[in-house]
């Protein structure tokens, strides 16, 4: 899996990179993997009504929070900050399995093995998560907005990682 996040500048994202670029092992096949369940302790880089402003210019403020993930054998997933506020919860499903994300033209060319995800949809905002294992750690993602998205709205994402902790 290779994530690239970059904000076009007046010169552009290829020559001035606003973003990051992070890889991964693909896994050898699409199914969860039971052994990474358990608890991970996590830092993440959060903001809350964000919106995109003249020059691709990203407002809001950011913040940086500690996390809980708890992942469950049969790939339940909670994510819950350091207030015991759940910032996100769903069961895992292989990007290879998801309809929306990975099978005809439009989407995925890759089933990206390794990544898992879900969506939620609540109060008029759908949440997306990215959630992905590299030995004893899990990296996550998400992005919330309204559905249907209107030019103008605030949209709200974290992203983190997070270490196993012993059993």
């Amino acid at each position: 899996m290779i994530t690239y996040s970059a904000r076009r500048t007046a010169d552009s994202w290829w020559t001035r990179p606003n973003g990051a670029i992070f890889g991964l092992a693909k896994a050898a096949t699409k199914d969860f993997d039971r052994s990474v369940a358990g608890t991970y302790q996590a830092i993440y880089y959060a903001k809350n009504g964000a919106s995109t402003e003249a020059g691709n210019v990203e407002s809001g403020t950011p913040t940086l929070g500690s996390a809980t993930v708890a992942v469950s054998s049969g790939g339940d997933v909670t994510i819950t900050d350091a207030n015991g506020s759940t910032l996100a919860s769903g069961t895992l499903t292989a990007v290879a399995d998801t309809s929306y994300l990975y099978g005809t033209a439009d989407e995925l060319a890759d089933p990206c093995y390794g990544l898992f995800t879900f969506r939620s949809n609540s109060g008029g905002v759908q949440q997306d998560v990215f959630v992905t294992f590299l030995g004893k750690s899990a990296v996550f993602s998400s992005f919330s907005a309204a559905v249907p998205s209107v030019t103008g709205e605030t949209y709200d994402y974290f992203y983190g990682v997070g270490l196993a902790q012993a059993p």
